[in-house]
């Protein structure tokens, strides 16, 4: 910043002067340049040609400001050479002076109080610094004690942990080795079965005998069983304790009917007129046929060979069937010569021709025979019917016994 020339204050403005400016308010270039005489130049403006807040309040007029001259070449190598040189007069003088200590370090720094006036430095005496080094002696014999304490501690946790993980893994041991757990007979209960013996599912139990029940692959078990006997739906093998046993839960398919290869009916006369061996057969149709008929006679009843449920049909060699095992309605009567094949459709609509003639009332439906496929005959308890084929109209002929039966 330009100095402010002195101007003696002692010189009042004259009456006549116009009053200055100083807000500035009515400030701008074209009055700066008529009060500098219309010299823009800045290298020929004088000093004195400054506004009068400028020169009052010693602030630079920013409307008038020099700009810096250009610097040649030759002044700027010199004015480097110059900064060089001062540069290393100065590393100089700082090496000596950091050679010598200064006063101010050499000296004792002076603490000042509150009061702002020095009080003098204290000095510890022999018993000050013993009864200091005494205390850090205690305090690091204090340290070191804490530290021993602490690693025995935790020595002694390491061994107990290590303790508590060989008495668990014993114990883990005792637990799966334990006799509760091992299969020691072929013990197991069947529930939820009619044709199925316990004898019979013993075969797979008895590998099992000496294995914990838990390494026991119960769903596995339960496949096997299932696919051993076509009578079995759904089989289910849980595990048991106290006593360790299985217990396996068979679900069978219901039958609709049983199968027999000759009539199981004993001889039939129908009231007294007919002879025996010989009966009049009733054709769905109305006619009337004197076929003879022959009918089996026994002196005991046949016993079935096999079972109709809704997935097929299904041998009763493997098991040790009775009549009327299971429950509720009794089970219709097919005489069918055995080794005799037939489709699914064919025992879907046997079974609902079977289901209309037990509905037909006056009537009472012992066996259907459909040994022979062009005479299907269903033996009444009062006569034999004959309907013929099993085909789409058999529904309609049999719907014919209604109105004759009346």
């Amino acid at each position: 910043m330009p100095k402010t020339p002195n101007y003696p204050e002692e010189l009042p403005p004259q009456p006549g002067d116009e009053t200055p400016d100083l807000a500035m308010r009515d400030w701008d270039r074209e009055g700066a340049l008529e009060n500098n005489g219309g010299n823009t130049g800045d290298d020929d403006k004088p000093e004195s040609q400054q506004s009068i807040f400028s020169l009052r309040s010693g602030i630079q007029d920013p409307l008038t400001r020099s700009e810096p001259k250009p610097v040649d070449e030759q002044d700027d190598a010199e004015a480097k050479a110059n900064a060089t040189e001062v540069a290393v007069q100065e590393g100089q003088s700082s090496a000596q002076e950091e050679d010598e200590p200064s006063e101010a370090e050499a000296l004792p720094v002076e603490r000042k109080g509150r009061s702002g006036k020095p009080r003098p430095r204290l000095v510890k005496s022999k018993r000050n610094l013993d009864r200091a080094r005494r205390r850090q002696k205690n305090y690091l014999q204090q340290r070191r004690d804490k530290k021993k304490l602490r690693v025995f501690y935790h020595r002694i946790r390491v061994i107990f942990k290590l303790c508590f993980a060989v008495i668990w893994c014993v114990l883990l041991y005792q637990v799966v080795k334990s006799p509760l757990w091992l299969l020691d007979q072929p013990r197991f209960t069947v529930t939820d079965a009619h044709l199925i013996q316990a004898n019979q599912i013993s075969p797979w139990i008895k590998p099992l005998v000496g294995k914990p029940i838990y390494a026991v692959n119960t769903g596995k078990l339960a496949k096997k069983i299932q696919q051993q006997f076509a009578i079995a739906n759904l089989v289910v093998v849980r595990r048991q304790i106290f006593p360790t046993r299985l217990e396996v839960m068979v679900q069978e398919k219901q039958p609709w009917a049983e199968i027999y290869a000759t009539d199981p009916n004993p001889s039939m006369s129908s009231s007294g007129q007919d002879k025996p061996g010989e009966s009049s057969n009733q054709l769905a149709d109305g006619a009337s046929s004197s076929s003879k008929y022959p009918l089996t006679k026994q002196s005991s009843l046949p016993r079935p060979y096999g079972l109709i449920v809704p997935g097929g049909i299904i041998s009763l060699a493997p098991y040790h069937y009775i009549s009327g095992v299971f429950g509720g309605k009794p089970l219709e009567k097919i005489i069918v010569t055995p080794r005799t094949v037939f489709s699914h459709g064919y025992l879907e609509r046997l079974q609902e021709l079977t289901w209309q003639a037990r509905q037909i009332q006056g009537l009472h439906l012992q066996s259907v025979d459909v040994r022979d496929p062009n005479r299907l005959t269903l033996n009444y308890q009062e006569l034999p019917v004959v309907v013929g084929r099993m085909n789409s109209t058999v529904s309609e002929r049999l719907a014919r016994l209604v109105p004759l039966r009346r």
